[in-house]
């Protein structure tokens, strides 16, 4: 779908996202820097738990309605499709996902035809709106009924008219994101985040290993990537290298990817035009020289593919290759090698105008952020996410010492001790741990052998419900983890 948000319509059902403060229940406060904003505090809200059957500790969502009400029949959902075919980008956006969600929960119970009722409800956190919360309900088996939701984040446009008050501080939305992951504030932000990360908790340090090969992107932006032999480096030079993390995709999509054979390997050392290269490799290139490195390895070019004795020797060394590379990128809304790993969710444009302050008069954006697409609140990778399902990113997301995750919506960045999400101002602890860490812990004496055992075989009952387009592939793309640890 690539609706902006100026060219996206909504159908009139749809108009009702642009909420009533008043009418809902909203107030005036003044905040301790004396701005006013929108509150709910003494509005009768309703709470309602996150419902995911596959994952467990989840967050409870303060909600509001909006008066978005519809009725539909499953499992075509007839009444939204109807709508999205009349070109509503919200009903086309909830369509899709709905779908998506309702195949992911028929993993854990049955879903019968029947009547669907969708409420849309506004998502209140401390600070104001944090988004859109759609909640289906529908009939289960023994008079039960089932529960389906998905959410929109919300963010606040800036003021484009001067005779009229932000309504970003009003209604208490994060702030409109770049359009582009490249802009200028972002590469910024990234710069700002690696540098952080090596003053503070993860000092960088060159290490006498190197893959076999790098991509060489040169040292400005006229220069032609080609690929080299790392040996081929000058020992003064600092050989700080970036890593892609990623999916290939389907076996199509794997046979048409951009890769080193036996046949093209001169060529590879020559020059790697960028015609030719995947979406996913020329936007790796393209961060790489963003946060200032010269060097990235990618496995479909730096590793010859049907040379089997260089394949299985730089496989095995997959665990080196991301544990000291300086920074992983890794797209989390990117399915295929063909497809952007910095492609965001598009947005629609809502028109408000407060009826509580007059003065308050604009619009809010609307993020039709996909389901498998991004780190969510909570902290956690979303759990339908296909790079989180794919075999191979499992030891790469498990020995990353940096990593630069780009969703549908966000810009992330986790190194092990510290985690940051766009719109965020500050760094924050991070209480999740990596295998990485558990195995530190052993060589610092922090950790018992019995604890790493057990941290093992959790990790290996994640693995193993993995995918992969070759299932031989199944032992080397845990190996390299398998070695430390044993």
């Amino acid at each position: 779908m690539s609706l902006s948000s100026e060219d996206a319509s909504l159908c009139e059902r749809c108009k009702l996202l642009s909420f009533d403060d008043l009418a809902i229940g909203g107030q005036k406060v003044v905040d301790e820097d004396g701005s006013l904003r929108l509150s709910f505090k003494d509005t009768k809200t309703e709470v309602r738990p996150e419902y995911d059957e596959g994952y467990q500790d989840l967050h409870d969502y303060t909600l509001i309605r909006v008066g978005w009400l519809l009725d539909d029949i499953l499992p075509d959902m007839p009444n939204l499709s109807h709508s999205s075919q009349l070109g509503c980008a919200f009903c086309s956006a909830l369509h899709r996902e709905l779908k998506e969600e309702l195949v992911q929960d028929m993993r854990y119970y049955t879903i019968h035809d029947g009547p669907l009722t969708l409420i849309v409800y506004l998502s209140l956190v401390e600070k104001g709106v944090e988004g859109l919360l759609v909640e289906g309900t529908f009939n289960q088996e023994k008079g039960r009924y089932g529960v389906v939701q998905t959410f929109f984040p919300i963010e606040a446009a800036p003021r484009t008219d001067p005779a009229f008050d932000n309504c970003e501080k009003w209604i208490g939305a994060e702030p409109a994101r770049e359009t582009s992951y490249l802009g200028p504030k972002n590469i910024s932000e990234m710069r700002r985040l690696l540098e952080s990360c090596t003053k503070s908790c993860h000092p960088w340090e060159p290490s006498s290993f190197l893959p076999t090969r790098l991509i060489d992107i040169g040292i400005d932006s006229s220069a032609v990537p080609r690929l080299i032999f790392s040996s081929d480096i000058r020992q003064c030079e600092q050989a700080k290298y970036a890593a892609l993390s990623y999916c290939w995709g389907t076996a199509e999509d794997a046979k048409t990817q951009f890769k080193t054979e036996r046949g093209s390997l001169e060529r590879r050392y020559e020059n790697l035009p960028y015609e030719l290269m995947t979406s996913a490799i020329n936007d790796t290139i393209a961060l790489t020289r963003a946060i200032g490195l010269r060097y990235v390895w990618v496995d479909a070019i730096c590793i010859v593919q049907d040379d089997t004795d260089d394949w299985l020797r730089d496989s095995s060394q997959m665990n080196l290759v991301y544990r000291h590379a300086f920074v992983a990128f890794c797209g989390l809304n990117s399915n295929s090698c063909h497809e952007s790993l910095l492609q965001r969710a598009p947005t629609i444009k809502v028109l408000f105008q407060s009826n509580i302050r007059q003065n308050i008069n604009g619009h809010y954006l609307v993020r039709l952020r996909p389901r498998s697409g991004d780190w969510v609140d909570r902290k956690r990778l979303d759990y339908w996410c296909k790079w989180r399902e794919r075999a191979w990113t499992f030891q790469e997301e498990e020995l990353y010492s940096r990593l630069l995750l780009f969703g549908s919506s966000k810009m992330h960045f986790h190194c092990g001790t510290s985690e940051w999400s766009e719109g965020q101002d500050n760094i924050t602890r991070s209480h999740s741990s990596k295998t990485l860490d558990h195995i530190t812990g052993i060589n610092q004496s922090k950790m018992s052998a019995s604890n790493l055992y057990d941290t093992w075989l959790f990790r290996v009952h994640d693995y193993c419900g993995r995918s992969l387009t070759l299932e031989k592939d199944r032992l080397p793309a845990i190996s390299g983890l398998a070695c430390m640890i044993w």
